[in-house]
């Protein structure tokens, strides 16, 4: 390959790795949403019934287990965003170049 070439593949490939990034931000914010949601929904159920346990601890395993994966989304976006810095292609302004956790901070783990 010439240096054009080799320019215009690195080019794309920086390209085709915005665009993967991209997809994935609208359905892992609207999920990371919904997590949080029923986080405190629990959280609530639970401290309303201290007598009475809502027998809810499977299903805060599963949340804090989709929580983790969102946190390797995160980290994997990261990384992702440094690989196309490497290759000359900077995040526009409209992307997060952090990755894509909601902006409000991070969610507890219960």
């Amino acid at each position: 390959m010439n240096d054009m070439q080799d320019s215009f593949a690195a080019h794309r490939a920086a390209e085709l790795l915005g665009t993967a990034m991209r997809d994935t931000e609208a359905p892992v914010m609207q999920m990371a949403g919904a997590l949080t949601r029923i986080s405190h929904a629990l959280g609530r159920a639970a401290a309303a019934s201290d007598a009475n346990p809502c027998g809810c601890a499977h299903l805060k395993r599963d949340i804090a287990i989709c929580i983790e994966s969102l946190q390797f989304h995160d980290r994997l976006i990261q990384q992702l965003t440094a690989v196309r810095r490497l290759m000359g292609s900077n995040p526009s302004d409209a992307e997060q170049a952090s990755g894509f956790m909601p902006p409000e901070g991070s969610v507890e783990l219960f």
